[in-house]
């Protein structure tokens, strides 16, 4: 009998304690929750010096992110590394005012991702941010950011919309490669350097207007857009690299600004270092096209620097 009692009585301990407990772990929750300004909820976040930085999905299940603004009364200031990689469940993206970077990979192979809003708070963008998202139809870098890094949008092959923000100064190897269905880009004068294979294999690509600053133009830049009819090289291009418009298999003129100081040679030091070199003027838009598209290794092999 007082075995039975205190049987009874562990039992019912034990069941009050998992009431408490639970109790105080939904308090937590809804806690946690309305801790955060409007936002998708149960996101994972890491605390860090600052504030919060969203590090994933969490048990979120929501289609449409919004990132909130706070989180335990502290901003979220970014987006870690890797943070949503590969979910497919993510169709939109909104990043608050209060986020300042997005991470290396953020988002990439995010392949029902169509929309994303970045903010003018946000001022990097990490390398592979949104690499691989297929069905990104189109991207406004802010005029916060200077750069765009290392294939950020490279094989997001449903992007047709690009608007490169003013303050961008480089834009990085194969930022844009493989963006298939994008068929013009209007490069800021802010841009100083497009790096090696920015926008190759572009081949939806048939307008390119680059800006009044740009001054080198990588190696492979705009290889395989095969649908670019024409482009326009300004006054401040001073280095050009090897096969920058090699398979540009529609393009019939290429137009210099400054045809006389041209000079080609076989060797990057050469070309880095502005020294030897072949003279060639580039007075002819038809001719110049042969220079940087045949298949003859004498012309398309060459890197092309000004003086």
């Amino acid at each position: 009998m007082k075995k039975a009692i205190i049987l009874s009585i562990i039992a019912v301990a034990i069941s009050f304690a998992i009431v408490i407990t639970l109790t105080t772990l939904l308090v937590i929750k809804v806690r946690d929750k309305m801790s955060q300004d409007s936002g998708s909820a149960d996101l994972a976040y890491r605390q860090v010096e600052d504030g919060y930085m969203v590090r994933g999905i969490g048990s979120c299940d929501e289609t449409d992110i919004v990132l909130p603004s706070t989180y335990k009364g502290k901003p979220v200031i970014g987006i870690a590394d890797y943070a949503f990689t590969g979910c497919a469940q993510i169709t939109s993206v909104t990043i608050p005012n209060s986020c300042t970077s997005i991470g290396l990979s953020a988002f990439s192979s995010c392949l029902n991702l169509e929309s994303v809003a970045i903010p003018d708070s946000v001022t990097s963008i990490g390398e592979y941010a949104f690499y691989h998202c297929q069905s990104l139809t189109g991207i406004t870098i802010p005029g916060s950011v200077t750069s765009i890094a290392k294939e950020t949008f490279s094989g997001c092959t449903n992007l047709t919309s690009v608007v490169i923000g003013t303050s961008v100064i480089s834009i990085g190897k194969e930022a844009f490669s493989g963006c298939k269905s994008l068929t013009s880009i209007t490069i800021p004068d802010s841009v100083t350097s497009i790096g090696d294979s920015a926008f190759s294999t572009c081949t939806g690509l048939m307008s390119v207007t680059l800006g009044d600053s740009v001054i080198s133009i990588g190696s492979w830049a705009f290889s395989g857009c095969e649908n670019l009819m024409s482009i326009t090289i300004p006054d401040s291009v001073t280095l050009i690299g090897q096969y920058a418009f090699f398979s540009c298999d529609s393009l019939t003129s290429i137009v210099f600004t400054d045809t006389s100081t041209w000079y080609r040679t076989y060797y990057s030091a050469d070309w880095e270092n502005k020294t030897g070199g072949e003279y060639t003027p580039m007075t002819d838009a038809s001719t110049n096209v042969a220079y940087f598209t045949s298949s003859d290794y004498y012309y398309h092999w060459c890197y092309w620097y000004k003086k």
